[in-house]
């Protein structure tokens, strides 16, 4: 579309980061042992969200293009909120991942750069405390891991935070 956000980037200047395949794991359980089987960590509330119902695998194999921004590309030099950095997101043409997403990219991004910290723009799903959250793939020391973070409207994220959307 060319629209600017206000401070960030054209709406066309978001090239795709990386590609992933979706629909890989005919199961959540399968999809625990390859994470697994690859040495990834997953934190207890990574755990507790891949085991609820709002969690949905595609049922056949299909490439995803993912983009990654930070929240000060999509203009919000002092951070802002995570529905507002979804929202100005999805004005730009982006669009949220599925929640497959998290988990796969953990699988297929194994050389994540170390320090780098990635939260998955997607719909929250409640862990079964009802608390909303949202996956992140992380690479801390020596540890690759499958994690979450909060998926709470109103939390918000400074300008330096690194999002996952899936490309127009």
């Amino acid at each position: 579309r060319g629209a600017l956000s206000p401070g960030g980037k054209p709406a066309t200047d978001f090239p795709v980061w990386k590609t992933i395949t979706l629909g890989t794991s005919r199961s959540v359980k399968d999809l625990r042992k390859a994470l697994g089987d690859g040495g990834y960590r997953i934190s207890d509330w990574a755990s507790d969200i891949l085991g609820q119902r709002a969690l949905k695998l595609a049922k056949e194999e299909t490439e995803v293009a993912l983009v990654k921004t930070s929240v000060k590309e999509l203009g919000f030099p002092e951070g802002a909120t995570y529905k507002e950095i979804c929202d100005r997101a999805l004005e730009l043409g982006l669009h949220l991942c599925p929640a497959e997403v998290g988990p796969q990219l953990r699988l297929q991004y194994p050389d994540q750069p170390r320090d780098e910290w990635l939260t998955i723009a997607m719909e929250p799903i409640p862990d079964s405390g009802g608390d909303p959250l949202v996956f992140a793939v992380d690479r801390g020391r020596d540890v690759r891991w499958l994690y979450t973070r909060w998926g709470i409207p109103v939390n918000f994220w400074d300008a330096g935070n690194q999002f996952v959307f899936v490309s127009k």
